[in-house]
């Protein structure tokens, strides 16, 4: 689970390049590091009493078609700020 800018910087450190698939042109293992981005994410940890934090978004290319795809964990939804433990948090809190 990444609740913080170290633990998803290990997260990016343990993916292996070399095995991935790219969505665009189904080729594997010609993926670059292409830089990064910021973005907030809300996290269902509330212990630490903040829980937006920011995380430098690690963008890779294929060098076979040139698209672009973020390094997103799987707790985090694409597109938004929330985590899905979140969204099933707040879905589920009334209950």
């Amino acid at each position: 689970m990444i609740l913080n800018k170290d633990d998803y910087q290990a997260f990016v450190a343990s993916i292996d390049l070399l095995s991935l698939h790219c969505p665009v042109c189904g080729v594997v293992g010609l993926f670059i590091l292409y830089g990064h981005y910021k973005r907030f994410v809300i996290i269902d940890d509330i212990s630490s009493g903040d829980c937006k934090i920011q995380i430098p978004v690690q963008r890779i290319q294929c060098t076979q078609c040139k698209s672009t795809h973020a390094l997103l964990p799987t707790n985090f939804v694409p597109y938004t700020q929330f985590t899905y433990l979140f969204i099933y948090y707040i879905v589920t809190l009334d209950e």
